[in-house]
C-alpha cells in the first residue's frame, strides 16, 4: 500500500465517520464549536444534509482514486 492509499482509505474512513454522525444526530458532535456554529447558521436539519453531502464526497472520491477511475498523477500529485 502506498503512501496515497493510506491517505485514501483514511478519507473514506472519516466520510463513513462523518456520515454516521449526520445520520444519528449525535448530540456531543453537533455541541462542538465548529459544528455548533454550523448549527447555528443553518438549523440542526441543514447542518446534517451539509455534514451528509460532505462525507458522501469524501466517500466517493476516495473510492474513485483507489479504484484508478480518478488517476492522482491528473490532480498534480506524485505516488
Amino acid at each position: 500500500m502506498s503512501q496515497f492509499s493510506f491517505f485514501y482509505y483514511l478519507m473514506m474512513a472519516f466520510g463513513v465517520f462523518i456520515l454516521l454522525v449526520a445520520l444519528t444526530n449525535w448530540e456531543w458532535f453537533f455541541s462542538l464549536k465548529k459544528a455548533k456554529w454550523l448549527s447555528e447558521k443553518t438549523g440542526r436539519t441543514g447542518a446534517r444534509v451539509i455534514y451528509g453531502i460532505l462525507a458522501l464526497i469524501f466517500i466517493v472520491f476516495g473510492w474513485l482514486v483507489l479504484n484508478g477511475i480518478i488517476q492522482v498523477e491528473a490532480l498534480g500529485l506524485k505516488k
